[in-house]
């Protein structure tokens, strides 16, 4: 890959050290495995396949997520992340510090993951672990079986289901406006 370059492709990127960075985009057509080393490109980083990352980083550019990215455990700082296609966390601890949108979906079976920013998102789920929005979220089907999502600064939701008995939805300050909210089990606070 010419590094040098405005866009570096490639159909499978394993990074267990070193350090990736630079200005050029980076696309990767297959799969990401990231377990170690620094990702640390100003330009867009385009994943299409499975991605599979627990890492320790901070990875500054942008994130166009097309494929199912699963963060297993580590701590991943994004910066911003345009996601059409699944954003699953199921262990680790991870910060969506800039804006997050797209037509996919991002669930949280575990883990702690705090989101700020702007947040609109197709669709959110939450089944375990903890969620937390620092900034105002629009929850777009919004549902949640177990775990905490806290709402730090309140939110838009068009459609809000708390369907878990262990499922708590807390609301830490401003308002939570739904225009669709079925509570069959679980419990909202604040």
């Amino acid at each position: 890959c010419d590094w040098s370059s405005d866009v570096c492709s490639s159909d499978l990127l394993v990074m267990t050290g070193g350090s990736l960075a630079g200005s050029a985009a980076v696309a990767v057509s297959n799969s990401l495995n990231w377990s170690g080393g620094t990702v640390d490109t100003t330009g867009t980083l385009t994943t299409a396949g499975p991605s599979t990352i627990s890492a320790t980083d901070t990875l500054n550019g942008p994130w166009a997520n097309n494929g199912a990215a699963d963060l297993t455990g580590g701590a991943l700082t994004v910066g911003s992340l345009i996601n059409a296609g699944t954003f699953n966390v199921s262990g680790g601890t991870h910060t969506l510090s800039g804006p997050t949108s797209g037509t996919g979906a991002v669930n949280i079976g575990g883990g702690t993951t705090t989101i700020g920013g702007t947040y609109n998102q197709a669709s959110t789920a939450v089944n375990a672990g903890t969620v937390t929005f620092t900034g105002t979220p629009t929850l777009n089907s919004f549902v949640q079986t177990g775990g905490t999502a806290n709402l730090n600064a309140g939110g838009t939701a068009t459609d809000v289901n708390l369907g878990g008995a262990s499922g708590t939805l807390n609301l830490g300050g401003g308002t939570l406006s739904t225009s669709n909210y079925p509570q069959t089990a679980g419990a909202v606070a604040g």
